[in-house]
């Protein structure tokens, strides 16, 4: 079996660094529901990059980060496209390769990555419907676990990230779902409601 290019796995491991980052930066827009506030897509407040004066009010400035509804929004939605363009361009990187899990890999990140852009676009233009916002918000396991496995699968050998020489083990995702996701929603939904 072919093994991929060195210069694959930094790239991978960005990636799945940049969607642990971003999961972070959803929590916070669902926690301030900054998304009810800013709730336009290209533009939020009005422009593409907001005015620093209005993402950089509070003192210290790092609170903005985690207090402000528009750094945090808009912060999000960076990342958001930092992380579509860098898993487009490293799937066109990937498909030039020998290692056909790889390609398949990335290209199946790549999409995933898309949809989970498209999903919180949609979100906010629709004004947060609660099917769709739960869509959204429990679907992080999927955009975390393709980075994850995609970074093994183009981990050099001997490196501290186990090859996925066995594929994806499906107990420990089904785990994941049933234990942790489902009652995290499900107590989501049940405070929606009280």
């Amino acid at each position: 079996m072919a093994r991929s290019p060195r210069r694959l796995a930094p790239t991978a491991a960005a990636i799945l660094l940049l969607v642990v980052a971003q999961i972070a930066l959803g929590g916070l827009v669902a926690g301030l529901k900054a998304g009810l506030i800013y709730d336009t897509w290209p533009l939020i407040d009005g422009a593409f990059i907001p005015g620093r004066e209005h993402l950089f009010f509070l003192q210290p400035a790092w609170t903005n980060l985690i207090d402000n509804h528009l750094t945090v929004q808009f912060a999000h939605r960076m990342v958001a496209y930092l992380l579509v363009g860098l898993a487009a361009l490293h799937a066109a990187d990937c498909a030039y390769q020998d290692d056909a899990r790889c390609r398949a890999s990335a290209v199946a990140l790549a999409f995933v990555l898309l949809l989970q852009a498209v999903l919180g676009i949609l979100t906010l233009l629709l004004h947060v419907p609660i099917l769709l916002a739960l869509t959204h918000q429990r679907s992080p396991w999927r955009r975390l676990s393709w980075p994850r496995f995609h970074a093994q699968i183009c981990a050099p050998a001997g490196s501290p990230l186990p090859t996925a020489s066995r594929g994806v083990d499906r107990a420990s995702v089904g785990g994941v779902i049933t234990r942790q996701i489902i009652p995290h929603t499900l107590h989501a939904v049940r405070a929606m409601r009280a």
